[in-house]
């Protein structure tokens, strides 16, 4: 009994460790580390998120440049990201996502989902609805 205490300690004090090392992380790091992890290359998350190769490299490498909202949840449903994730990238950038605005409540919907469909056809559901379109809205 003892040593399953011990060994949950010591899985705790590592995933602690990693969570502080993400924690030191800017957006465009962050997203620069899920690309990598989850296989993605400028030019396929471009595609998969419906925006520019060029947005891309600003959301990752210009610390000045502000994507939008719907650009961020773009990026998430893109690359297929866990819900977890996905709101740790979102925490990122300047946004949060409150529960008690229905904007917000739809894009919660969304990122539940974890890339179960594409960023197209969600801005199909969302036209529908008269909301504003992720990514570029292509």
């Amino acid at each position: 009994m003892s040593d399953n205490r011990e060994l949950m300690k010591m899985l705790s004090k590592e995933r602690d460790a990693a969570r502080i090392g993400r924690t030191r992380e800017d957006f465009g790091e962050m997203m620069e580390r899920l690309m990598k992890e989850k296989g993605y290359s400028g030019t396929t998350l471009s595609e998969a998120s419906c925006l520019s190769d060029r947005t891309i490299r600003r959301m990752k490498g210009d610390d000045t440049y502000e994507p939008t909202r719907e650009m961020v949840i773009a990026v998430c449903v893109g690359m297929k990201l866990t819900l977890d994730e996905s709101l740790d990238l979102i925490h990122k950038s300047a946004y949060r996502l409150r529960r008690d605005s229905p904007v917000d409540a739809v894009y919660l919907e969304i990122l539940r989902h974890e890339g179960e469909y594409t960023v197209t056809q969600w801005n199909i559901a969302l036209a529908m609805m008269g909301a504003k379109l992720l990514g570029g809205g292509r």
